[in-house]
C-alpha cells in the first residue's frame, strides 16, 4: 500500500516515491518563477529557451531515439525555422498551426 506521505513520481528511474515536502518545495520554487513574469512584460517561450541555452548550452534538454539534442542545438534550430518562417512573411502577432508528428522537429518549430 502506498503512503499517504510519498508521491510516486512517474519520472523517477527507480519508481522510489517522492515525500509531500520535495513535491510542494519543486511547486513552490516554480510558482515563485511565474510570479517573476508579469502579463504586461514582452516574454515568450522562444525568449526562455534563449536564456537557458546561454546559461546550459552544452547540457542536454531533448532525448529522441538515443539522440541528445543540448539547449544551444535546439537554440539553433529554433532559429532556423523562425527565420525561415518569417521569410514566407509570418510576423510577430500573427497565428499559424503546427502539423508535426512527436518528434525534435516539432520542438524546433515551436519554439522557432
Amino acid at each position: 500500500m502506498l503512503d499517504n506521505n510519498k508521491i510516486p513520481y512517474a519520472g523517477s528511474l527507480d519508481n522510489a516515491p517522492v515525500s509531500r515536502a520535495a513535491t510542494q518545495q519543486k511547486m513552490d520554487k516554480r510558482a515563485l518563477a511565474v510570479r517573476s513574469v508579469s502579463p504586461s512584460q514582452k516574454y515568450s517561450i522562444a525568449d526562455r529557451l534563449e536564456a537557458q541555452a546561454v546559461a546550459h548550452g552544452d547540457a542536454p534538454f531533448l532525448i529522441y531515439q538515443g539522440k541528445s539534442y543540448s539547449y544551444s542545438e535546439v537554440d539553433a534550430q529554433a532559429s532556423k525555422f523562425a527565420k525561415a518562417i518569417q521569410a514566407r512573411g509570418l510576423m510577430e502577432g500573427d497565428v499559424c498551426a503546427i502539423a508535426i508528428e512527436n518528434r525534435p522537429e516539432f520542438f524546433f518549430a515551436w519554439f522557432g
